[in-house]
């Protein structure tokens, strides 16, 4: 969802496709699973999913720009393939809390 999500921002921004309105992204897994079937999935954009890539695109590009990263155990989720989307929400609203504290629980790394 979140890829199907920053191409959306892409377009929509772009010179040449913004005066088009993408409304859905759409993922045909081209490789069965172990049942041998093939999943064609589509995903209806909605604001509050645009509001929340926004977000977490504004935190992690404020950390990769100043090498001010948080360093929070509460942060760390190891990759995990039964994680969800409420879970994944969850983390990107925790980040966005803990790097709204002025300098708190993060580190600096020299240039």
């Amino acid at each position: 969802m979140l890829q199907l999500g920053f191409y959306k921002l892409l377009l929509n921004n772009s010179i040449n496709y913004r005066n088009y309105q993408v409304t859905r992204g759409h993922i045909l897994f081209v490789t069965p699973d172990a049942d041998e079937q093939v999943y064609d999935k589509v995903y209806e954009y909605n604001d509050e999913d645009e509001l929340e890539l926004k977000k977490l695109m504004q935190v992690v590009y404020k950390q990769l720009t100043s090498l001010d990263f948080v360093v929070d155990n509460e942060l760390f989720v190891p990759a995990n393939k039964s994680n969800t989307l409420p879970k994944l929400r969850s983390f990107i609203e925790l980040l966005h809390n803990k790097t709204k504290l002025t300098g708190l629980n993060t580190t600096s790394r020299e240039h």
